[in-house]
């Protein structure tokens, strides 16, 4: 599935990051590779919302956001990857190729069950949806 940049005025924005209400799930677009000065923004930006509504995540991955980042880059993100408190992560629009590097790099950091790739944001809600009554009746036999 390729989802292409449609709107000039997305382009301004290397993503777009915001709390979905209804859903309860942080929603994320990220719609250019990330460089040096925007994956700090994405942090910051991230790191604005409480570990709850960080918990759930649905993003896109958009064409542009899916080239490969350098060492800088995957400096900075491993520094700050536990700024952002997620459970489970719903992710669309990847490549075969990323979905393969995620898993690699994600199993390895002991997270490869936490998130999955969809090719519809429907099936994705719906993962999510299960995530959520699975982690909400743990949590209630634990009591």
């Amino acid at each position: 599935m390729n989802i292409n940049l449609q709107e000039t005025t997305m382009a301004k924005e290397k993503f777009k990051l915001w709390y979905d209400e209804k859903e309860g799930v942080l929603r994320g677009e990220i719609y250019e590779r990330f460089d040096v000065e925007s994956l700090e923004r994405f942090y910051n930006e991230a790191t604005k919302y409480t570990p709850e509504q960080q918990h759930y995540v649905v993003g896109w991955l958009y064409d542009e956001a899916q080239k490969m980042v350098g060492k800088e880059e995957r400096k900075i993100a491993k520094e700050k990857g536990d700024l952002v408190h997620f459970k489970k992560m719903a992710l669309l629009g990847a490549k075969p190729v990323i979905r393969m590097v995620a898993q690699i790099v994600m199993s390895a950091q002991g997270r490869g069950k936490d998130f999955k790739f969809f090719d519809s944001e429907e099936e994705a809600l719906a993962w999510i949806r299960e995530q959520k009554a699975l982690d909400k009746k743990a949590l209630a036999t634990q009591r």
